[in-house]
């Protein structure tokens, strides 16, 4: 079975060198590290002055969120019917030959809606408190979503990821040298479904650029997380500032594996919107050929009407 095995890993390695394709490394995967990321700095007043930015965006969006949910939870009284419920106040009309005196309760929509958010912390991010930079907005996009569905019991889950160089390098050393090999991932976990926001939000200050960013694993890994859930309606939300990136892999084959991995999730059934960043760029890989939607968030003065606007449709059943 070990020559078996050696022969299938070296037959697959040959097909993605002559086809340019990035192939999941199987063997780094094992060394994939999930965990909650230590504070940086002061961690507090880290979140208090971000969410301080975005504080009138984040009652907007729980107001404009709330609304919505309460205008089509709510049953309503459907008038002038030839069937069901008698409705005493239209009897008078039978005289006229009237026989719309009927009237039934219409049931409003559940919400069994459940989010994933993911943010792509590559180096290219910068820094997570540098006006302009691509994880400035993503801290805040991360903010302005997390408190008002934490308000609202909306479950979710908020993790981050970056391919790290430092833990993957003297391994891929050892490794073949004509593999494409990509180094291991960090899953950054900043809110975990089961966990309450204020227990979390001083992790909120580890939302920074770090290394690479191959996409396609990692909106899988999320995608993942997210089926197991019970409610019937799951959405992933990628926050990124543009394109997949590993040092020693080929661009074209991370692209395209990335929009594959979005073809396939989104064919599963779960929802897929892809946010830019300060960038369009994501867009070409969450768009209709993929089965997902894009937005692009470049003013934070109108986060809340972009996101509501992208995500309204998406709440309820």
């Amino acid at each position: 079975m070990d020559e078996v095995k050696s022969s299938v890993e070296k037959a697959a390695r040959s097909d993605a060198r002559k086809h340019r394709r990035y192939v999941p490394d199987h063997g780094m995967k094992k060394l994939d590290k999930w965990f909650k990321p230590e504070p940086r700095g002061d961690a507090e007043e880290n979140y208090k002055r971000a969410r301080a930015q975005v504080q009138t965006q984040i009652g907007a969006i729980r107001a404009k969120q709330l609304a919505y949910i309460q205008t089509i939870t709510r049953k309503r009284l459907v008038p002038n019917q030839d069937a069901g419920r008698l409705d005493t106040h239209r009897l008078a009309s039978v005289r006229t030959g009237s026989v719309d005196v009927f009237n039934y309760i219409k049931k409003g929509r559940n919400l069994d809606t459940c989010f994933e958010v993911l943010l792509d912390l590559s180096g290219s991010m910068g820094a997570g408190d540098d006006p302009g930079s691509a994880a400035f907005y993503a801290k805040r996009t991360a903010i302005a979503l997390s408190e008002p569905w934490e308000s609202l019991r909306i479950p979710f889950e908020l993790i981050g990821f970056s391919n790290n160089h430092d833990r993957g390098r003297a391994l891929h050393s050892e490794r073949d040298p004509e593999a494409i090999r990509r180094m291991p991932f960090d899953f950054f976990i900043f809110k975990g479904w089961n966990e309450r926001m204020a227990a979390c939000r001083n992790r909120f200050s580890a939302i920074r650029g770090y290394h690479d960013n191959a996409d396609g694993e990692a909106v899988h890994g999320a995608a993942c997380r997210l089926a197991v859930r019970p409610e019937k309606r799951r959405i992933l939300v990628v926050v990124s500032d543009g394109l997949p990136m590993h040092s020693g892999i080929d661009c074209a084959s991370l692209n395209e594996h990335l929009k594959e991995t979005v073809r396939q999730i989104t064919k599963s059934g779960i929802e897929v919107i892809g946010v830019g960043a300060g960038t369009d760029a994501p867009a070409q890989f969450y768009n209709k050929s993929t089965g997902a939607s894009n937005m692009i968030i470049k003013d934070l003065n109108k986060l809340a009407t972009t996101l509501f606007t992208t995500l309204r449709d998406r709440m309820l059943k």
